[in-house]
């Protein structure tokens, strides 16, 4: 994910600053190239949050969609249809064998969730949300 980095001037003193008293400070009392001027500062860092908070919930989104597809109906018959080949639960009929299948991948899955967390959903949620940031920075470029 994309940070905010210094600039040799026009800094926003609400981002760089170590603390309030310092922030407010350079909003207040500061003037020059180093940081933008108060109301410019205000409203880049108001624009910035608004931004943040659309790229989280859409980030959300995306990583709770990958986690559901883990679940989806279609697939996961396939998958029990290609377990009940190997002729694991033979005997048993569809509902009751699916249910036991059911069980098996979800205690596999629930094995796997921290790697899981870690190599796809922190992995979509970053894409997902660098990809919102660019748009939104490509709509505020264009003057939407």
């Amino acid at each position: 994910m994309e940070q905010t980095g210094v600039k040799p001037g026009e800094n926003n003193p609400l981002k760089f600053a170590p603390d309030v008293d310092e922030a407010l400070d350079a909003l207040l009392f500061y003037r020059g190239a180093k940081y933008l001027p108060p109301m410019e500062a205000l409203e880049e860092a108001y624009v910035d949050l608004r931004a943040h908070e659309r790229a989280l919930v859409a980030a959300m989104k995306a990583a709770f969609d990958e986690q559901l597809a883990g679940f989806d109906p279609d697939k996961l018959e396939a998958l029990f249809n290609r377990g009940l080949r190997r002729g694991a639960l033979k005997g048993m009929s569809n509902p009751a064998k699916f249910w036991d299948l059911y069980r098996e991948h979800y205690d596999l899955t629930e094995k796997r969730a921290e790697r899981s967390f870690d190599e796809v959903t922190a992995r979509v949620f970053a894409e997902a949300y660098s990809a919102e940031i660019r748009r939104l920075a490509k709509l505020r470029a264009a003057g939407r």
